[in-house]
């Protein structure tokens, strides 16, 4: 449908999208709706609150709620880059001593043992910054997930990145897990440079993480390039979902005690 431009995202949303969801499932209340009306003779009274649902769902669908709601995670991510920037001098000097690691956060699967495009372009990311030190450790850390260390290892190695460079970190099950089994793999290893790479928006959560764990990292993080084409579709409904997700971490972590 791509190739007919926006009509087509349209017509995709219309048919197999939210817009065609959405109207099956308004045309599936107002038939329950008429039927209930006969038998018993009074309304159901659901009709505002069904379709003021149906509304915000079909505006979740596009991309400019999450848009929005993003900016200020973005601004406080960019703040963070321009307060502990790669010292690329520093980290080549303390990487020469085998002091120095890139540390990359994984963003998930895309399915069974595949990794996300998310994580694909951190791990780029990580690669280009490894590329400018390439004496430095490179860690990834995606959680308890079996068989993606293997195949990562395969993928950086091949892409030039020695093995006994690479450290994975599969036990962590959220961030703060994430930030502190690293740090123990960096006491152990006398690691006193660490370049954490994520995403700008999930860039604060991670980097306050990582102090709380008891190291502060230089930052560079992936910036964000939402698509913001004006049609609903169920990926800005995940966009928004990734949004929400780093507010409630946040306010979660606040909460108890683990920012």
């Amino acid at each position: 449908m791509q190739k007919f431009g926006l009509a087509g995202l349209w017509l995709k949303s219309v048919l197999i999208g939210p817009i065609g969801l959405i109207a099956l499932f308004l045309i599936g209340f107002f038939v329950v709706y008429r039927v209930r009306l006969r038998l018993r003779g009074q309304a159901i009274g659901a009709i505002p609150a069904v379709c003021t649902a149906a509304a915000f769902l079909l505006i979740a669908c596009f991309p400019y709620p999450a848009y929005l709601l993003e900016r200020p995670l973005i601004r406080w991510g960019r703040r963070l880059e321009r307060h502990s920037p790669v010292d690329v001098k520093a980290l080549r000097k303390s990487a020469a001593e085998e002091r120095a690691a890139i540390l990359v956060l994984g963003g998930g699967l895309a399915g069974p043992g595949r990794l996300s495009e998310v994580s694909l372009a951190r791990l780029e990311h990580g690669i280009a910054l490894w590329n400018r030190c390439p004496d430095a450790l490179f860690v990834f850390t995606e959680g308890k997930l079996a068989d993606v260390p293997a195949r990562v290892e395969a993928y950086l190695t091949c892409r030039g990145i020695a093995r006994e460079r690479l450290v994975f970190e599969t036990q962590a099950a959220n961030t703060r897990e994430n930030m502190q089994f690293v740090h123990d793999i960096f006491t152990e290893r006398g690691i006193t440079n660490v370049v954490l790479v994520t995403s700008q928006r999930h860039l604060p959560r991670s980097y306050l993480a990582a102090r709380h764990a008891g190291f502060d990292p230089m930052v560079s993080a992936l910036p964000s390039r939402p698509d913001l084409r004006a049609y609903p579709s169920w990926d800005a409904l995940s966009y928004l979902y990734a949004v929400l997700n780093e507010y409630v971490g946040l306010l979660g972590y606040r909460a108890v005690g683990w920012l």
